[in-house]
């Protein structure tokens, strides 16, 4: 499965359109973020990302200066691990066999 760019615009924290931990709200950035999630044409969706990169570079509501990888420490017998979308781990259906 290929993840869209505009995915990072429904799942993150820091960019989530309406929700999101930095209270930015923008129609702009509403807008562009709904028509490249629902676009099927390839080159009409580049130039919506296009547009939202100038949107993101004009708005600067966040600027990322380095991630944080997470560790992951786990032992024989634990399975059911699932990675979402957003990078995180799903413990769902984690469970410790014998």
């Amino acid at each position: 499965m290929q993840v869209e760019p505009s995915t990072l615009f429904f799942i993150s924290a820091f960019y989530k359109v309406g929700a999101n931990n930095l209270n930015y709200n923008s129609d702009q950035y509403s807008q562009l973020a709904n028509a490249s999630a629902t676009e099927t044409d390839a080159a009409k969706r580049k130039q919506l990302y296009d547009q939202m990169n100038e949107l993101l570079l004009d708005e600067s509501f966040t600027v990322p200066v380095a991630s944080s990888p997470g560790n992951i420490v786990s032992r024989a017998g634990v399975s059911g691990f699932a990675w979402r979308l957003s990078g995180s781990l799903q413990y769902a259906d984690v469970s410790l066999g014998a």
